[in-house]
């Protein structure tokens, strides 16, 4: 494993090192040290920087990397993308460029599907979704329970018939603003 990143903290670059990674104090956007750390022999590339821009060019620099190569594989690049609207944007038909593969995704909504498919979790019982669920706090987080508990309880209410709509609160300061925005965002969480 090799890691590139512009400023590393002490701490992470000891613990990385001791697991055996390699770690590069450079710049990831630049092609040069991509075709340096050898990207093009990865079998997977993970953009986690804390900007979408930063992350969906390192990831355009990967494909260009990978088809200069000319070799029969290419790495899959999975790239964090924070801002949702822009991530349902670039899925799709721009999954893939030329031989690589890429993956968008978002921390919150993967970390808000494994705790709502939970074993324990408000959907635990297929047929009879749960129909009140309290969200506290307003973070990304926070966020992506709301829409994902509503997109599971469509379609667990569907599925079993029910027509009864699910009770989601929020908990928090901004909570009415949080509401709004996901409403306009998303016309039928209403």
């Amino acid at each position: 494993m090799t890691c590139v990143d512009v400023a590393p903290s002490a701490d992470h670059v000891a613990a990385t090192r001791s697991s055996g990674a390699i770690v590069l104090r450079r710049d990831a956007t630049s092609r040069t040290m991509l075709e340096r750390a050898g990207v093009h022999r990865a079998r997977h590339v993970v953009c986690a920087c804390p900007d979408d821009a930063t992350n969906t060019r390192i990831a355009a620099t990967v494909a260009l990397v990978a088809h200069a190569a000319l070799r029969a594989e290419a790495p899959t690049v999975y790239v964090k993308v924070v801002d949702l609207d822009l991530m349902h944007g670039l899925q799709g038909r721009l999954a893939t460029v030329g031989l690589t593969r890429l993956h968008f995704f978002n921390p919150a909504v993967l970390w808000s599907g494994l705790l709502l498919d939970n074993d324990n979790g408000p959907f635990e019982r297929p047929g009879s979704p749960a129909s009140k669920i309290s969200v506290i706090g307003s973070s990304p987080l926070a966020q992506a329970i709301v829409v994902g508990a509503a997109r599971r309880w469509h379609h667990a209410g569907r599925a079993a018939g029910l027509e009864r709509r699910a009770r989601i609160t929020v908990v928090a300061p901004e909570a009415q603003r949080l509401i709004a925005t996901l409403q306009r965002r998303y016309a039928r969480l209403a």
